[in-house]
């Protein structure tokens, strides 16, 4: 059977060019074509950017831009989320890259398992060295509130799942974490498959933002919204 699904890319102007087009490659020469791909653009990107997006849109017709003030991921994968034309959501992000099988080994699965929301393995880069970043095949919630439980870029979910809980928590480099802990207190149906199936380049400066006082601020925001659930 064949299942329709939008894909949201949502995208700013500090991803190199160069990643982004060897991602939404990945995206659109993939073993099964998505229905709709809806590229979240937040804030202002170069002209080389803007050229690129203008171009693909014109050549594939299931291919929508949106441009958007600068708002922040959070609002901009919200928005996308009432944009979206069909029930089942991927997320692909602008500088990781999608294995030729993903949306289709990901979506038989996830239709099978009537699932809400479902992740799978993620490969790093580290320079030549790869390494598999693993996820609890069944997620649990206190132990997602040490531990992100889904690697965000591999997700697939229900629309409808996601508002319902309003979408993403405006927690700044949190947000996806935040959702994942929601989903779980509120008991959605969520797996990861043990198969790696989307990859990405980790640099230094990825690294060292996991650790600037802005994460550090973000982490005690997490904190909060942890204990609000757990009251709940």
């Amino acid at each position: 059977m064949i299942y329709k699904f939008t894909v949201l890319y949502p995208v700013h102007d500090g991803v190199e060019i160069k990643k982004i087009i060897k991602s939404v490659k990945s995206i659109i020469y993939n073993s099964i074509t998505p229905n709709e791909i809806l590229i979240m653009i937040d804030g202002k990107i170069s002209v080389e950017k803007e050229l690129f997006f203008k171009k693909i849109k014109k050549k594939f017709s299931y291919i929508k831009v949106i441009h958007n003030q600068k708002i922040g991921l959070s609002k901009i994968l919200n928005k996308g989320l009432f944009l979206a034309k069909y029930e089942i959501i991927f997320r692909a992000d602008s500088d990781d890259y999608n294995t030729k099988d993903r949306f289709k080994k990901q979506i038989d699965y996830f239709v099978k398992k009537k699932l809400d929301i479902m992740g799978c393995f993620l490969i790093e880069n580290y320079g030549k060295k790869k390494f598999i970043r693993k996820t609890p095949k069944y997620p649990n919630f206190l132990l997602s509130t040490i531990i992100n439980p889904i690697n965000h870029m591999t997700v697939v979910f229900r629309k409808n799942s996601i508002i319902k809980l309003r979408g993403y928590p405006d927690i700044e480099y949190k947000e996806d974490m935040a959702l994942w802990i929601k989903s779980l207190a509120r008991g959605l149906n969520i797996e990861n498959m043990e198969k790696p199936l989307v990859e990405t380049d980790v640099d230094k400066i990825q690294y060292q933002k996991r650790k600037n006082y802005v994460s550090i601020i973000s982490e005690f925001k997490l904190l909060r919204f942890n204990n609000s659930l757990i009251w709940y």
